[in-house]
C-alpha cells in the first residue's frame, strides 16, 4: 500500500505527544483521545510540517483538503454556488467541468433538491454535506475530516457516516478524521491512532483497540 503521509516525532506544540505514523492511499484512519485535543494534529498535517518538533513527509503530488469546522457556507451564496465557489477560484477546470461536478456530489449527498437554496433555509445535516461537498470540489486524494459529526444527532451522524464510507470507496479517497465513535470505524474499516496521556499507540482493528482499553 502506498504511503501518502508519514510523521517522524511531529509536535504541533511543545508540550504535546510526538506523533509517529503513516497514512496510506485508499484507507481510513481515526485519531482518538480521551485526554487531548487532536485538531492540532489534523491541522499540522494538513500543513504538511510540523510546527514545533520532528517532521510530516508528503509523497510529491499529493492533492490534500481539509474540512474546518470553523469555516462555515457562504450565507448568501445557494448551495451550488457555495460548492463552485473555491473550484473556480483556483480553476480547477473549465466552468463546465466545475459545475457538473457541483452537481454530481450534490446527487452523491442527495442534495439536489437544495441546489438553489440559501444555507439558512436547510437542515443542520444538509449544511454539513455541503460543507463536504465543498471539500471534494477539489479533487482531493486525502480528505482531513476535523470533527466532522458536531453538531448532528444521532440519526444524522448515523446518515453521515454511510455518505462518508459510501464517498470514500467510490472515489479512493483515503480518510483522516477525530471524533468519530465506533460506528464510523467500524463501517469504514478505520485504522485507529489512539493518544493516552504520554503517547500515540497505532490499531490495525476495532477489536485490538477495545482489547488494549480493557488492560490499561
Amino acid at each position: 500500500m502506498k504511503i501518502l503521509i508519514q510523521t517522524a516525532n511531529a509536535q504541533p506544540h511543545e508540550n504535546s505527544p510526538a506523533l509517529n505514523c503513516q497514512l496510506t492511499e485508499k484507507s481510513t484512519f481515526c485519531f482518538k483521545s480521551k485526554s487531548i485535543s487532536l485538531s492540532p494534529y489534523l491541522k499540522m498535517l494538513d500543513l504538511h510540517s510540523s510546527p514545533y518538533n520532528g517532521c510530516v513527509q508528503y509523497t510529491p503530488q499529493l492533492h490534500t483538503a481539509y474540512l474546518n469546522p470553523e469555516i462555515q457556507l457562504v450565507s448568501w451564496l445557494p448551495s451550488f454556488a457555495n460548492l463552485t465557489l473555491a473550484a473556480n477560484y483556483h480553476q480547477l477546470g473549465t466552468r463546465q467541468e466545475i459545475n457538473e461536478r457541483a452537481d454530481y456530489l450534490l446527487d452523491c449527498f442527495s442534495c439536489t433538491a437544495i441546489r438553489d437554496r440559501l444555507p439558512h433555509f436547510i437542515s443542520p445535516l444538509e449544511r454539513k454535506y455541503l460543507l463536504i461537498a465543498r471539500t471534494l470540489m477539489l479533487e482531493p486524494q486525502l480528505l482531513f475530516l476535523d470533527t466532522p459529526f458536531i453538531g448532528l444527532n444521532r440519526q444524522e451522524t448515523e446518515k453521515l457516516t454511510e455518505k462518508l464510507v459510501t464517498l470514500a470507496k467510490q472515489c479512493q479517497l483515503t480518510l483522516v478524521t477525530n471524533e468519530t465513535g465506533s460506528n464510523f470505524i467500524q463501517l469504514a474499516q478505520a485504522h485507529i491512532i489512539y493518544c493516552d496521556t504520554q503517547k500515540f499507540h497505532y490499531f490495525s482493528h476495532w477489536n485490538d483497540f477495545q482489547r488494549y482499553l480493557k488492560v490499561t
